[in-house]
C-alpha cells in the first residue's frame, strides 16, 4: 500500500478524537498533519470552549492546524422558510386516523390467471368481493383513533458534518472539486472510536479518503487487551488535565437518551449541577455552592474551584426547549412550499413536549450500562453511562454516514 499524502484527524472535539490529538502531540502516535473540526453551529458552549483550549495548548505547541469547517447553522437553517434544510432524525407522531380491527375473516377464493386465451398478458379485473385483498372480513372490530409513529430521514450528519470535512480533505490535497483526485493519492483519516464501541468503525466511501481508528490498535487497556476503551481514553484525559472533555453532539440532536437530556437540562451555565445550588444559604437560595470554596482544617487548598454563579441558569436547555416547539410542525422549508408535515415532529422519542418527556425515567439500556465492567472499575471507579458522541463519520445511531 502506497504511503498517505496526509494524515488527517477528524476531530469532533469529544473524548475519543480529543485523546487521539493528545497522544498525536506527544508523539506516541502519528505523525499528524492537521485535524478538521466539522462545526453544525449547534453544539454546547462546552464543546467551542474545549476546542478553543486543545487548539491552544495542545494543537498549536505541536504544530498540528486544526481546521474548522461548517455548511452552516443547522438550528437556523431548520426554522429558515428560505433555506435548504437537511432533515434531523426527529420523532414523528402522525395525523390522528381512524382504524378497525379484523375480528374475523376467510380467505375468497378469487385467482387470476394473468393470460388471455391468445397468450397475451390481460388486465386484472376486480374482485367485487375482497377487492383484490384475497380476504373476505366477516367482523370488524371497532372504531378507534389511533396515530403512527415514525422517524424523520437523516440527512444531518452528511451535510453539516462529511461533506464539509471532505470538500476540506480535497482542498488540503489540492484537488478541489470538480478537479479528480489522481489515483494512489489519498488521506489516511483518524477517526476517534474506541473498542467498546468498535461495531461504529465504517469504511471510508471515496478513494481519497482511508479511514482508520487508532483506538482500535493501541496497547495499555485497562482489562489487558488491544484496543482503549472510553475509560482508558477518560483515564488518560484526566491524567493530562483534560477531565472536564465534553462530548461533541448538537445541543437538540434526537438520538440522545434520557441521560443526555438530564444533563442538558441540569448543567447550570456556569458548569456545576443545579444540586450544588440553593445550599449555601449564607449567600441567597440559589446560589452555587462554589462561590465561596470551603477550605477543611488543616488543608491548603479549597475542597471546590471558585465559582462567582449566584443563581442557577440554563439558557442552552431553553434554547432546545424554544426549537422543539418550533419545529413541532417540521420544516419550515417544506411548509412553506406547500408540503406540510402531515403530523407532529419532537426530539424526545417520547414525542412528548421536551419540558413534559419521561427524562427522569431510567430504561433497561441505562440500567444495563451501569453494570461496571471489574477491570475498568478497578482502575477507575469513575464510570460514564451517556450515548455515545457524534462523529462525523459514524452517527450516533450506528448507520453509516455518507456523503
Amino acid at each position: 500500500m502506497s504511503e498517505p499524502t496526509l494524515r488527517i484527524l477528524s476531530l469532533g472535539a469529544g473524548r475519543q478524537s480529543t485523546t487521539l490529538l493528545l497522544l498525536a502531540a506527544e508523539g506516541r502516535i502519528g505523525p499528524l498533519d492537521a485535524a478538521i473540526f466539522a462545526d453544525t453551529g449547534w453544539e454546547p458552549d462546552a464543546v467551542y470552549e474545549h476546542l478553543d483550549r486543545i487548539e491552544r495548548e495542545v494543537a498549536e505547541p505541536a504544530g498540528i492546524p486544526i481546521y474548522r469547517v461548517s455548511a452552516g447553522n443547522i438550528r437556523e437553517d431548520a426554522l429558515n422558510p428560505e433555506h435548504h434544510f437537511a432533515s434531523m432524525p426527529l420523532h414523528i407522531l402522525g395525523a390522528p386516523r381512524t382504524v378497525r380491527d379484523v375480528l374475523a375473516s376467510h380467505p375468497c377464493g378469487c385467482s387470476w390467471t394473468g393470460y388471455r386465451d391468445d397468450g397475451y398478458t390481460a388486465e386484472p379485473q376486480a374482485c367485487p368481493r375482497c377487492e383484490n385483498t384475497g380476504v373476505i372480513v366477516t367482523q370488524w372490530g371497532k372504531p378507534r383513533i389511533e396515530r403512527p409513529e415514525g422517524i424523520a430521514r437523516r440527512q444531518c450528519t452528511n451535510e453539516y458534518k462529511v461533506t464539509p470535512i471532505k470538500r476540506k480533505v480535497r482542498e488540503l490535497l489540492g484537488y478541489e472539486h470538480p478537479t479528480p483526485v489522481p489515483a494512489g493519492v489519498f488521506v489516511e483519516q483518524w477517526i476517534g472510536i474506541s473498542r467498546d464501541e468498535f461495531e461504529r468503525a465504517k469504511d471510508s466511501d471515496v478513494n481519497y479518503a482511508r479511514n482508520t481508528f487508532p483506538l482500535l490498535e493501541l496497547p495499555g487497556a485497562a482489562d489487558g487487551h488491544t484496543g482503549w476503551t472510553v475509560t482508558d481514553c477518560q483515564r488518560y484525559l484526566r491524567s493530562r488535565g483534560f477531565g472536564k472533555t465534553p462530548k461533541s453532539a448538537c445541543k437538540g440532536c434526537p438520538f440522545h437518551n434520557n441521560i443526555a437530556w438530564r444533563r442538558l437540562r441540569d448543567l447550570c451555565a456556569c458548569g456545576h449541577h443545579r444540586n450544588e445550588h440553593g445550599l449555601r444559604l449564607l449567600v441567597g437560595p440559589v446560589a452555587c455552592r462554589h462561590w465561596d470554596p470551603i477550605v477543611l482544617p488543616g488543608e491548603s487548598e479549597p475542597v471546590a474551584e471558585h465559582c462567582d454563579c449566584t443563581e442557577f441558569h440554563n439558557p442552552e436547555w431553553h434554547d432546545v426547549i424554544e426549537f422543539d416547539h418550533a419545529i413541532r410542525a417540521g420544516s419550515a422549508r417544506a411548509n412553506a412550499n406547500g408540503s406540510a408535515l402531515r403530523g407532529e415532529a419532537f426530539l424526545h422519542r417520547s414525542r412528548l413536549p421536551l419540558e413534559r418527556a419521561p427524562i427522569d425515567e431510567v430504561t433497561r439500556g441505562e440500567w444495563k450500562a451501569r453494570q461496571a465492567n471489574l477491570f475498568d472499575h478497578a482502575a477507575d471507579e469513575q464510570l460514564d453511562d451517556e450515548p455515545d458522541g457524534c462523529s462525523p463519520f459514524s452517527c450516533r445511531n450506528g448507520a453509516p454516514a455518507h456523503a
